[in-house]
């Protein structure tokens, strides 16, 4: 499989997050997070496991360097985690979000 990740995705993914950074809610987010890693059982690029954040310097620079703060707030979804990963609710910016694999979300 590809680390890139499709281009459909990719506009979904922006979509639905309307470019904005689901930690910090800045606009203009450009960088995509898996939230559960590449290369653990499932299509790592499906739409529910790509969130946008910040770059450089930004959220997605926070959420590698506090992974156990990311993990309770659904930002990283570790291997461990005996749960649905596409289940797991995110604290965002914008309240406590499930992500679909349809490229919807719905509040908690």
């Amino acid at each position: 499989m590809s680390n890139a990740i499709p281009a459909k995705a990719r506009n979904v993914v922006r979509e639905r997050d309307l470019s904005h950074c689901l930690r910090c809610g800045a606009a203009g987010a450009r960088d995509l997070h898996h939230r559960r890693r590449r290369g653990i059982g499932v299509d790592p690029h499906l739409v529910c496991n790509l969130i946008t954040l910040c770059g450089p310097g930004g959220c997605h620079d926070w959420v590698h360097a506090h992974p156990e703060e990311a993990r309770r707030l659904g930002f990283i979804i570790t291997s461990y985690d005996d749960v649905d990963p596409f289940r797991v609710v995110l604290h965002s910016f914008m309240g406590k979000i499930v992500l679909s694999c349809d490229g919807g979300l719905d509040w908690v």
